[in-house]
């Protein structure tokens, strides 16, 4: 995460957004992260998911197994003052047979 010290916030989660949800996984997604980032949903298949490095490769499972998936990024919201990444609204896209 050394290079991206210095990028905006927004820039970084943006990145690591598209890593994470095109199925990334843990191995790119980690250079965007804290070791210990934690994760939370209040979706019933991710109950028992409470890390970042668990959700990115959940991702990577799922969009192993839904190859055509993919995303559409309906908003993106980061606070530059604080550091923080404050939101993200998406809507899973699969085509149609």
């Amino acid at each position: 995460m050394s290079d991206l010290t210095t990028a905006p916030v927004a820039e970084v989660a943006r990145a690591f957004f598209d890593a994470c949800e095109t199925g990334k996984g843990w191995e790119v997604c980690q250079q965007f992260c804290t070791p210990d980032a934690t994760f939370s949903a209040q979706a019933d298949p991710l109950e028992d998911v409470h890390t970042l490095e668990h959700y990115t490769d959940w991702m990577k499972g799922l969009l192993t197994i839904l190859s055509d998936a993919g995303y559409e990024l309906k908003s993106f919201a980061a606070d530059e003052d604080r550091g923080k990444h404050n939101g993200v609204r998406r809507v899973p896209r699969y085509p149609h047979r």
